[in-house]
């Protein structure tokens, strides 16, 4: 932060950068207008839908993880315990 007082014409790039970066040839709202009618007209789109849809339910959840985490904790405390 102290390097900022620094460079006198840090203030003045970054605001020609933000300036670039917020000048969009399309609004943020047609953007989003056009993809939900691109998704209505192409019915599913499946391209466009999340990989974990077609994920079961224990694996989405990572339960198979966290039963094999739960498993070697409880065998490592008993081990660990009887000695």
């Amino acid at each position: 932060m102290s390097s900022l007082h620094i460079f006198p014409g840090y203030r003045f790039e970054m605001k020609a950068l933000a300036d670039l970066a917020i000048d969009q040839a399309v609004k943020p709202l047609d953007k989003a207008v056009r993809w939900i009618e691109y998704v209505i007209r192409r019915k599913e789109a499946k391209h466009l839908q999340n990989p974990a849809v077609d994920m079961p339910l224990y694996q989405y959840l990572l339960s198979n993880g966290f039963c094999l985490f739960s498993f070697i904790s409880f065998y490592s405390i008993r081990r660990i315990s009887r000695d």
